[in-house]
């Protein structure tokens, strides 16, 4: 056992030092109507592409030498989709709601971000990307001759003009220009449905970092990860064969606010973000007043006033033990309100 004087170092990474790999995990909850063939076929050429602003950057050394690479999942990626852990798409299939509407599409193939803005755009474009597909609003032919290669071409380019071929045609594509695609689908598909604060701001963000890619990628230096990492080997003076390099590949992801190079960089002003302090710190004790997560809080809250016994699962609320438990399904994540909870908290009160 370690003695009290031990320290425990946390990074947010997704490798280690004798090659495993872990992916960033991301489950998106999609139509059971729209086939898992169509949604692999249109979202993988999103997926591939999306590094450019989504990467988190890798200094990694080959038998080719040491090279910097935009994505540190790139290079462990072997197959498209499978229930392999090296897959861009897992076959598990668990939405935690009603299996009849809803499957569980889960995304391996993405970086451990450190950046809010990466984050904030990885996520909520594919979102996008997911509610055209469920409502065919994916017109255009964009499908990659070898999306596996193309995944580590693309990573393997900071300049993001490698071009990669397009099936069924001698065409070949930036990531850049791949990512332009779905953007004009997305400008089309909700210029019809309306915009709301949140989509718009998207759509803003998704052009202005398209734009600056095309133009100088390290312009985007205070926004993506991979560009604000190789922007401290530049201020370090370190060449990719400096020892150093390896040290501050790993030292950007320490999750420990005094020491991680990410946070160090916050402190410096030297990063852009899209939350403030107080919104982080609200949202970890505030869950979404819009889906279930608050029936859920507000069923604890309750449960732990009253020093009940209870039990709380993604789709369940359990109140009582044994025999005498009683059991509420909820099968609707954007459901905030259930009458059958509601009447506990008012049998409680009367």
């Amino acid at each position: 056992m370690p003695g009290p004087w031990s320290s425990l170092f946390i990074f947010k990474y997704n490798a280690d030092s004798v090659g495993n790999t872990y992916g960033c995990h991301e489950s998106y909850l999609v139509q059971r109507r729209v086939t898992f063939h169509k949604l692999a076929q249109q979202l993988i050429p999103f997926l591939v592409t999306r590094q450019v602003f989504a990467g988190a950057g890798k200094v990694l050394k080959t038998r080719m030498g040491i090279h910097y690479y935009l994505s540190q999942r790139a290079q462990h990626i072997y197959r498209e989709v499978s229930g392999d852990p090296r897959a861009m798409i897992s076959t598990r299939d668990e939405p935690h709601a009603d299996e009849e509407k809803y499957r569980r599409l889960q995304v391996m193939v993405g970086d451990s971000n450190m950046s809010e803005f990466a984050t904030y755009l990885k996520v909520g474009t594919t979102a996008m990307v997911l509610s055209m597909i469920e409502d065919g609003g994916i017109q255009r032919e964009v499908a990659l001759e070898d999306p596996v290669r193309a995944l580590k071409e693309i990573s393997h380019d900071v300049t993001c003009t490698r071009r990669v071929k397009m099936r069924g045609s001698e065409k070949a594509l930036s990531a850049i220009e791949i990512q332009r695609e779905y953007l004009e689908c997305a400008l089309e598909y909700y210029q019809s449905r309306g915009r709301g604060a949140e989509v718009a701001d998207l759509l803003e963000k998704w052009q202005h970092v398209l734009d600056r890619l095309a133009e100088d990628p390290m312009s985007l230096n205070r926004e993506l990860d991979w560009a604000m990492k190789r922007t401290c080997l530049t201020r370090e003076g370190c060449s990719l064969d400096d020892p150093r390099a390896f040290g501050i590949d790993v030292q950007y992801h320490d999750i420990k606010r005094t020491r991680g190079l990410y946070y160090r960089m916050v402190g410096a002003g030297l990063v852009g973000r899209v939350c403030t302090e107080w919104e982080v710190e609200h949202a970890l004790r505030t869950p979404p007043q819009t889906t279930r997560a608050k029936i859920r809080s507000d069923f604890i809250a309750f449960a732990n006033a009253g020093r009940r016994q209870y039990d709380v699962g993604w789709c369940y609320l359990s109140l009582g033990a044994g025999r005498q438990a009683r059991t509420v399904l909820l099968k609707d994540p954007f459901s905030s309100w259930d009458p059958r909870v509601e009447q506990w908290f008012l049998s409680a009160a009367g």
